[in-house]
């Protein structure tokens, strides 16, 4: 009785597992998609990569100069002053890698993009 239903399931299990199977190669290969929507989509997150790192460094720019504001006020103490010097080079230096990596991103946007 017991080996019955071992075999029982054991045939169910291997049915249903043909059954899945022929179910997937009927639908046959994914299809492909056209290289030209692909890279169109590939050349708006490029875009939108790009503006977002300018945006960035426009924002970082902005708190760049009031840092620079308040060192030149004259009014911070040197401890503070010494505080947001520290605080201005790491913007500073936020700023010069968004630079870097908007080049890079121009430069991948002008080759892979560019209609010729």
């Amino acid at each position: 009785m017991v080996k019955a239903r071992m075999v029982a399931a054991t045939v169910a299990v291997a049915l249903g597992g043909l059954t899945a199977t022929g179910a997937a190669l009927a639908g046959g290969p994914p299809a492909e998609r056209p290289a030209q929507k692909d890279k169109a989509a590939f050349c708006k997150r490029l875009d939108s990569m790009i503006t977002q790192k300018q945006n960035a460094g426009k924002r970082l720019t902005k708190v760049a100069a009031k840092i620079q504001k308040r060192i030149d006020s004259g009014k911070l103490t040197d401890a503070q002053k010494a505080r947001a010097a520290k605080h201005l080079a790491r913007v500073n230096a936020l700023i010069a890698k968004l630079d870097k990596r908007v080049e890079r991103l121009q430069a991948a946007h002008a080759k892979h993009c560019t209609t010729s």
